[in-house]
């Protein structure tokens, strides 16, 4: 039998292994539960198909060596993200190809290697619709990969099936369920930004109470999360551009500031040098971002390693001008670093690639790569499409891009006069419609 890949195949099973044999012969017997479908009751939360934008995320790509990562790991906000207690959610985001869902894979299989229990999720294709169904299927997935099966909040969620409670019951009782179990519990969710705003703000409520009963999370994003920056300098060592920080909350309460970077707040212990309280400081932010990249040399050595496996024993003039040509095409994104290779590896003979003949065209996959990307904006309605298409043309006048200032200033001469209502009302909202292409 043919095994299928299609998540919309997939069921959420939520009962043990002897009731599922017990399942298979009633299924023999005529019973009322076929291929884990409970028939006779339809709203039953053994009866759901599991969301077609939902996917489980195991595996790492053969080409990819996870020590591609390792700056990653060896970030002050992953590690402090990944040890102890931590009220806020990592984001780590990228362009198209930097390798996010790879990231996400490897730090789940990081985390489940130590004996952490880690729920990992992607989601596979854009949720356009608003139903709560999403939120529930994903919750559920959730629940089935870090929560006890056998708990009394997950039997009171299956009775609130069973019996047709509202979707809001369900979710508040699927919560309950998931926050049963007092260990730390880690959620990797890859491609965030697939899911619609208005579902982004009910999952965020949702994982954000979540977070108070020991649940870490980890996001996958093409565009970081508008806000303010903060980014304040430590008030003992002058480190500026903190990305993690302590503040002294007694000191804010009393109109002051007081910040601390990590080494500084170890070296402290718990008292505040300003205030001289204890047990005052606190991490007051909501989430960190991290960029995925920073793997220029890990991606030249995985090229070279794949170019001397397809080619065998090659120069070492040839293979470093190799090497160096499609670092410069690839600019460190892990996808553009593989079809580049593959377009080599069409030369056959690498004695004979010349860079200059090559340059002339980009490769048929990087093309397609792009089409695919275009394809998803020109989906937009018109006034979307055009005012995005103007702010990614408008980016790319310079290879260094062009200042936020004069970027929003060419979104507003781009825009209808007067806006109508599918003009953009902020940047965020062209950036979010450029789906990581600005």
């Amino acid at each position: 039998m043919r095994e299928s890949n299609d998540p919309r195949d997939e069921v959420e099973n939520v009962s043990s292994g002897d009731e599922c044999d017990s399942s298979s012969e009633s299924d023999s017997e005529g019973g009322d539960s076929i291929n884990g479908f409970d028939k006779t009751d339809p709203f039953a939360s053994r009866a759901r198909i599991l969301h077609p934008a939902l996917a489980l995320n195991h595996s790492i790509d053969a080409d990819i060596d996870p020590e591609l990562f390792n700056s990653f790991f060896a970030t002050e906000a992953f590690k402090a993200w990944s040890s102890g207690t931590r009220s806020w959610q990592l984001h780590c985001y990228g362009d198209p190809g930097s390798g996010k869902t790879t990231l996400a894979a490897v730090v789940a299989q990081r985390l489940a290697q130590r004996g952490d229990a880690v729920a990992s999720i992607s989601i596979i294709g854009h949720v356009k619709s608003t139903s709560l169904a999403f939120v529930e299927d994903l919750m559920q997935s959730m629940h089935n990969q870090i929560g006890n099966q056998s708990s009394d909040e997950f039997a009171a969620y299956q009775t609130a099936c069973s019996e047709g409670h509202p979707i809001t019951e369900r979710i508040k009782r699927l919560s309950a369920a998931i926050s049963s179990s007092h260990s730390t519990k880690h959620l990797i969710l890859d491609g965030y930004d697939l899911i619609n705003p208005a579902l982004q703000r009910v999952l965020d409520t949702e994982l954000y109470l979540l977070q108070h009963h020991s649940l870490k999370v980890l996001l996958t994003r093409r565009v970081p999360a508008f806000c303010t920056p903060t980014n304040p300098a430590c008030d003992i060592c002058d480190e500026e551009e903190l990305n993690t920080w302590w503040v002294c909350r007694k000191c804010r309460e009393d109109g002051k500031e007081f910040w601390l970077c990590y080494p500084c707040k170890e070296k402290l212990n718990s008292d505040c040098r300003n205030c001289k309280n204890a047990v005052s400081f606190e991490e007051d932010y909501e989430h960190v971002n991290v960029k995925v990249g920073g793997m220029g040399q890990g991606l030249e050595n995985l090229a070279r390693e794949r170019l001397k496996g397809y080619f065998g024993d090659v120069e070492d003039e040839t293979l470093q001008m190799v090497v160096e040509y499609v670092h410069s095409k690839a600019a460190g994104n892990i996808t553009l670093t593989l079809l580049y290779l593959e377009e080599i590896f069409a030369w056959g003979d690498l004695s004979t690639f010349d860079p200059v003949r090559i340059d002339d065209r980009l490769p048929r996959d990087v093309i397609a790569f792009f089409d695919a990307e275009m394809k998803i904006i020109d989906q937009l309605n018109d006034t979307e499409r055009h005012t995005t298409m103007l702010a990614i043309a408008a980016a790319a006048t310079t290879d260094d891009g062009v200042p936020l200032t004069e970027l929003e200033e060419c979104v507003r001469l781009a825009m209808p006069a007067p806006p109508d209502i599918d003009s953009p009302r902020s940047l965020e909202d062209v950036f979010q419609a450029a789906n990581g292409w600005l």
